[in-house]
């Protein structure tokens, strides 16, 4: 929670402010058991919260976070998640 007073309020792709409509925030992820298995849940739940049309935002120190929340992007909008 202390990293979210760094966060740019502003979001130039949707030209809002978005924290205005609420922050949310979930529990943290819990599986350790390997890389693969961190990049599969972070996935997971990232993409859970996209299909629910959630603005989302990521908090982490390690890549596996990135990287599971990367696999929910795609360059066509169409395809994402």
């Amino acid at each position: 929670m202390d990293a979210s007073e760094n966060m740019e309020l502003y979001d130039i792709e949707t030209q809002t402010e978005v924290y205005k409509q609420g922050v949310y925030l979930a529990d943290a992820i819990t599986e350790n058991s390997s890389p693969e298995a961190v990049v599969s849940e972070v996935h997971k739940t990232t993409k859970d919260y996209i299909k629910r049309n959630k603005f989302v935002t990521i908090f982490g120190g390690e890549h596996s976070i990135s990287i599971g929340t990367i696999l929910t992007t795609d360059r066509n909008p169409k395809n994402r998640v």
